[in-house]
């Protein structure tokens, strides 16, 4: 066999073998791994490294699958031509089959994939890539017009785009093509178009990526940015922590403190959150810093976000532009993310002073032991222990205490109910030191169950079980499973759980006293919450969640679990 001929046999063998085990480790292997990597918590760069293994994993198997190929059939001393052909034929029939299964949006696997359609605004619907059959219902429903963000740099989107257009002439609806990559800096060209389209014109446009996720999002950001949207809006259902760090939430989720996102970060949480303003606590003197100014500068213009600057310059043990930047926070109305770009001590001392301390007071070394046991800061404005010993009072306000009380706490009172009790406490400005607790013991319990409604239960410690099933982990402030028992409800309440969100069919009587349940659940120290799971159930349980510090437990039946966290999990950001 000469040269030229091994060589293209090799070739079409390496590209055939390498797509059909390609589309195979992306289906059933990244897919699956990423899942369940994203379930159990893991940060994305450790994420993106087990991706990058699989990648690495598909491409060495590619190659050792070709050279078993060359050795054994390839250059035997006399090769079977049919043979190769045949294998060749079948391979080639077979990637045919496969990319014609890519190219068929309506497929299960790829409608599994696709995010749900929005109508956020009279005008505008978005959702993913529409068949021809969708484009007619589109122009029976009145659209004037489709958007379409698919990319020609993208084989497959680039077949679809030109079939959509052909499907749009036969229809009878305009295609405006505005092709944009996510998190590519050309996209600002296609949403300037975007807006020109929106500006010009009263017409109605349904605007659509690929899955009708990220780029989708984007432009609808930019769109809705120009037209009011309609009362009833989705809530979020936030994670607790992003790659570079936890995050922190106040006044019912207006405000969320936390560290730079990652560009995929960006697209979920930023652009998902409906927030109207970004403040980035960075120094524009500092070069690295301006880097990272610079960069989400220009993906607020994107956006069409407020971005402002309000630099913390640490200066000896104190932050200059912290109150400052604490004042504005306070002044405003609209919703904001806040950050810098890891959490750090100045980040601490903001969540301090957004709990109503005082920075003057706030931070010093304070003593990790009285004579009556241990004390323990929940948070930088909030410290619990042992009732003080003569001279220990002067101790503490040179520690920087304010204000200290003695509780007045009902007899066989749990902790959970003690925590609930300093919760609900008037709000005094300065670092609290509350005490009259029965024992350092359960002085530790109400300080962990406070600290954990504050920044978010402990995966470690949330049960695997409830009621005899699995738990569900939506966010570490949010848990689904089923009805517990009052042992379990005592568990869930020590873990930091503060409210029990009970979760009924409207149309089904249920074989529950929901009084008995409710009287069982208040007399753990939690809230109860009724919720029926109507069309708009689940932005009753996110508002439930954005309250402040208020973990909740959903009871699902178990005819719903599933179907219940799968519609939680769509709306977490």
């Amino acid at each position: 066999m000469s040269r030229t001929r091994l060589l293209v046999l090799t070739g079409l063998f390496m590209g055939l073998a390498g797509f059909l085990l390609g589309v195979g480790f992306l289906f059933l292997v990244n897919v699956p791994v990423e899942e369940l990597l994203v379930q159990k918590g893991i940060s994305q760069t450790l994420i993106n490294i087990a991706m990058t293994g699989i990648i690495i994993l598909w491409a060495l198997s590619t190659a050792w699958v070709t050279r078993c190929f060359f050795r054994k059939v390839l250059i035997r001393e006399k090769p079977p031509t049919s043979f190769i052909y045949l294998i060749l034929g079948i391979l080639f029939l077979m990637a045919a089959v496969v990319f014609y299964f890519l190219l068929t949006t309506g497929s299960p696997v790829i409608a599994r994939l696709q995010g749900t359609v929005s109508e956020p605004g009279e005008r505008y619907s978005f959702g993913p890539y529409p068949d021809k059959p969708r484009l007619r219902e589109l122009k029976a429903e009145g659209y004037d017009g489709v958007i379409s963000l698919l990319s020609p740099m993208i084989p497959f989107e680039k077949i679809l785009l030109e079939q959509e257009i052909d499907n749009g002439k036969e229809v009878g609806i305009t295609i405006h093509s505005l092709p944009m990559l996510p998190w590519v800096s050309e996209n600002q060209d296609s949403i300037q178009r975007a807006m020109e389209l929106a500006e010009s014109s009263d017409k109605r446009y349904y605007v659509h990526c690929y899955l009708g996720k990220h780029r989708a999002d984007l432009i609808k950001r930019v769109l809705m940015g120009q037209e009011p949207e309609n009362e009833e809006t989705q809530e979020c259902i936030y994670k607790t922590r992003l790659e570079r760090g936890k995050l922190y939430f106040y006044q019912n989720s207006r405000i969320i403190m936390g560290p730079y996102p990652t560009d995929e970060e960006w697209f979920h949480l930023i652009q998902r959150g409906q927030f109207k303003e970004i403040i980035a606590d960075l120094d524009p003197e500092n070069p690295g810093d301006l880097n990272w100014i610079k960069r989400e500068e220009k993906n607020c213009q994107e956006m069409g976000l407020k971005y402002t600057i309000m630099p913390v310059r640490k200066q000896g043990t104190a932050y200059q532009g912290l109150l400052e930047l604490v004042q504005y926070i306070a002044n405003s109305q609209h919703k904001i993310y806040v950050h810098g770009f890891l959490i750090t001590e100045k980040n601490l001392l903001l969540d301090g002073l957004l709990r109503g301390g005082d920075l003057e007071h706030m931070g010093k070394a304070f003593p990790e032991q009285l004579q009556g046991g241990a004390v323990f800061r929940v948070s930088y404005n909030l410290f619990l222990g042992p009732r003080p010993a003569l001279g220990e009072m002067d101790k503490l306000k040179k520690a920087g205490i304010t204000h200290m009380e003695a509780l007045e706490l009902d007899e066989n009172i749990s902790p959970a109910a003690a925590a609930s009790y300093i919760q609900a406490l008037p709000k005094t400005l300065g670092v609290c030191f509350f005490y009259g607790f029965p024992s350092p013991e359960y002085c530790s319990q109400v300080a962990s169950i406070l600290g954990s409604r504050y920044y978010g239960l402990k995966r470690d410690n949330i049960p695997a079980s409830i009621g005899g099933h699995k738990v569900d982990i939506i966010t570490e402030h949010l848990l689904l499973g089923r009805q517990p028992e009052a042992a379990e409800l005592r568990t869930l309440a020590g873990l930091g759980i503060r409210t029990i969100v009970q979760l009924e069919e409207p149309d089904l009587s249920s074989d529950q006293d929901l009084n008995l349940i409710k009287q069982a659940v208040e007399s753990e120290g939690l809230r109860f919450e009724l919720v029926y799971r109507s069309e708009d159930y689940i932005n009753h349980i996110a508002k439930e969640v954005q309250r402040d510090d208020n973990p909740c437990y959903v009871v699902a039946a178990p005819f719903i679990q599933n179907a219940v966290f799968i519609e939680l999990k769509s709306c977490r950001i």
